[in-house]
C-alpha cells in the first residue's frame, strides 16, 4: 500500500529555515536558527490564520564537567493573524526561556533532569480557532457561545526527571 501525506484544504507553506551551530568542544555548543515561512490557502491564495510568518530559537549546551551539562534555550514566535473573518485583534508573538539542568554518567545508564520552563513566567496563548455563527448552532437551535478568550499557555513551571536506559 502507497501511504501519501497530504495537507488538508490545500494549504501550501513556503519558506526558509536557516541554522547555525558552533561546537566548544565535544559537549558544549551553541546554536541560532530561523525560521520564515508564508503559509498560503492554494485554493484562495489567502493567507493561513494563526500559523506564524517568523520564529527562531538561540541556544546553547555547557558541559560543566564530566557528570552535569547545563542547557538554555529561547524560542521565539512571531504574531500570529487571525482568520479574516475574526474581528479579534491577532495573536501576539512571544518569546520563552528554558533552562534544563542534567546530570548524567554517574551512575549507570542513569540520567536526571530539573527543567524550569518559561522562566521569566511570559504571558502568552495560542489562538482559539474562529467557528462561522452558523457553525455554532446545535441541532437543536440552541446557539454556542463562541471562546472569545485564546487558550492560555502554561506560566512558569519545573519539571524533574529520571531516566533509566535498560
Amino acid at each position: 500500500m502507497d501511504w501519501r501525506y497530504e495537507n488538508l484544504d490545500k494549504a501550501e507553506i513556503n519558506g526558509i529555515e536557516a541554522e547555525l551551530r558552533l561546537d566548544f568542544n565535544k559537549s558544549s555548543y551553541g546554536y541560532l536558527n530561523y525560521t520564515y515561512q508564508n503559509p498560503r490557502d492554494k485554493k484562495s491564495g489567502s493567507r493561513l490564520p494563526d500559523v506564524a510568518a517568523q520564529k527562531g530559537n538561540a541556544g546553547f549546551n555547557l558541559a560543566l564537567g564530566r557528570y552535569i551539562n547545563a542547557n538554555a534555550n529561547l524560542l521565539v514566535v512571531g504574531p500570529r493573524p487571525r482568520d479574516s473573518r475574526d474581528w479579534r485583534e491577532k495573536v501576539s508573538g512571544y518569546k520563552v526561556v528554558d533552562l534544563t539542568l542534567i546530570g548524567k554518567n554517574f551512575f549507570k545508564n542513569l540520567e536526571i533532569r530539573g527543567s524550569l520552563y518559561n522562566l521569566f513566567d511570559e504571558k502568552y496563548a495560542d489562538p482559539e480557532k474562529y467557528t462561522a455563527p452558523e457553525q455554532r448552532r446545535m441541532p437543536d437551535g440552541i446557539l454556542l457561545k463562541l471562546l472569545e478568550d485564546d487558550y492560555p499557555r502554561e506560566g512558569r513551571s519545573f519539571v524533574l526527571e529520571a531516566r533509566y536506559r535498560f
